[in-house]
């Protein structure tokens, strides 16, 4: 069996997160489930104990070197305890023995928060279902792997460490274009710093079925309903306002040969022309288009190889880290956050072992924001059930209204939950 090393080079998309976050932007995302039963701490807290041992590139600390960040392994174990009430918040590098995770739990919720620095939403899936797993083995359930989870009995591969973005690096398939500057959400900021979370619940198949009688995927037409929701929100009547662009991160396991556990993904930002009077169905062709130009391999592998060469590029190479940290910031601030108006984050249908489906009745994922963006959604499917979490740092929800009244008039039932206490 391969042995991980003691120690790791952060991946391409690893090494901006370190440089741009702070108190306000922790760059963190949550994947978690919802159990049939109460959680019990003690039992967590032995999963924990367990399942940090078969993830070394979970069990790190953060470094920094004198050109770039990196990864130590650590044989300590992540302290579970309870959600915070706000979620979502930055990593505290030097406590909780210096992880870059959270494993909380809250009546039957278990929550993964995630240092994106680590591991992308796939990653963070396939860590969480094995803490699940050895959850339930704790608990006394007889259940299996069934081949869909990495519980502690299979072997470590060398694979689940890679930087996919450097085996896949081809410096002849050009470079992604540059792009412009899109809308930014306005709003009333929220003063006490914590994200407000709307959680949208509705019948997967129908929401498919729908996407399938306009000809297209389900991602398709909640990006382009997004779309137009923030522009019925916020932009109508506003002519020389900038144009509405999301991102869309992409798995690139699905077009590129990976097992990977750590970062493996992109992202392509969709942008539509629409007035007030542009019916639904021209925002979603413009989206379908340019959803399907994108997702081709070499489309893609362009922007797999802009990320490497301007890694690969000698004068930043050679740049002490406190200076390129500065220098990161700046261009992520110029050309990061400001080039699309929120991201939207579909992982799609989420599978477990049939013998573990009976104790899970609801998976989720909820993207933490940035300085600039006020607004992120994202969403996946397990169960018959599809959950859109929309979370903003303004008070204002007029984007989650229309978009909800919007699905509730294409006859789909709507149940709608918030941290604010109270329905939309």
């Amino acid at each position: 069996m391969a042995q991980p090393e003691n120690w790791y080079r952060l991946d391409n998309a690893a090494k901006i997160y370190p440089a741009i976050s702070n108190k306000r932007r922790g760059s963190v995302f949550r994947v978690s489930v919802t159990l049939r039963d109460m959680v019990d701490a003690e039992a967590l807290q032995r999963a924990a104990d367990v399942v940090v041992q078969r993830f070394p590139t979970m069990a790190v600390r953060l470094h920094k070197g004198l050109f770039w960040y990196y990864f130590e392994n650590t044989q300590a174990s992540p302290r579970v305890q309870r959600e915070r009430p706000w979620l979502c918040q930055p990593m505290d590098h030097s406590g909780d023995e210096g992880f870059l995770f959270r494993i909380s739990y809250h009546q039957r919720r278990v929550n993964v928060e995630m240092f994106h620095s680590l591991t992308d939403g796939t990653g963070a899936l396939v860590f969480l279902k094995a803490l699940v797993f050895h959850y339930l083995r704790e608990q006394g359930h007889a259940v299996s792997s069934e081949g869909d989870v990495l519980d502690k009995d299979r072997p470590f591969s060398i694979e689940e460490v890679e930087d996919s973005f450097l085996t896949h690096y081809d410096p002849k398939n050009g470079q992604r274009a540059q792009e412009e500057l899109a809308y930014q959400l306005r709003g009333t900021p929220d003063g006490d710093g914590r994200l407000r979370l709307t959680s949208v619940g509705m019948d997967s198949a129908r929401a498919v079925q729908l996407s399938r009688d306009k000809g297209c995927t389900l991602g398709e037409y909640l990006t382009a309903l997004l779309m137009q929701s923030i522009y019925l929100a916020q932009v109508a009547g506003r002519p020389n306002a900038l144009p509405i662009r999301i991102s869309v991160p992409v798995n690139l396991r699905r077009f590129f040969r990976s097992r990977t556990l750590r970062n493996f993904s992109s992202y392509l930002n969709i942008g539509a022309q629409m007035t007030p009077d542009t019916p639904f169905d021209d925002i979603l062709e413009q989206v379908r288009r340019q959803m399907r130009e994108g997702l081709t391999q070499q489309n893609l592998a362009r922007g797999i190889n802009a990320n490497i060469q301007a890694e690969r590029n000698l004068f930043l190479r050679a740049t002490p880290l406190v200076i390129k940290n500065v220098a990161l910031r700046m261009a992520y601030r110029l050309y990061g956050e400001r080039v699309f108006t929120c991201a939207f984050s579909n992982l799609g249908q989420v599978t477990l072992p049939q013998s573990m489906q009976p104790y899970v009745t609801r998976i989720e994922v909820v993207l933490g924001l940035g300085d600039i963006n006020r607004l992120n959604v994202a969403a996946c499917s397990y169960g018959g059930r599809l959950v859109i979490n929309f979370t903003r740092s303004i008070t204002e929800p007029d984007v989650e209204k229309l978009f909800c009244r919007a699905l509730a008039q294409q006859g789909l039932q709507v149940t709608v939950q918030s941290n604010e206490g109270g329905a939309l």
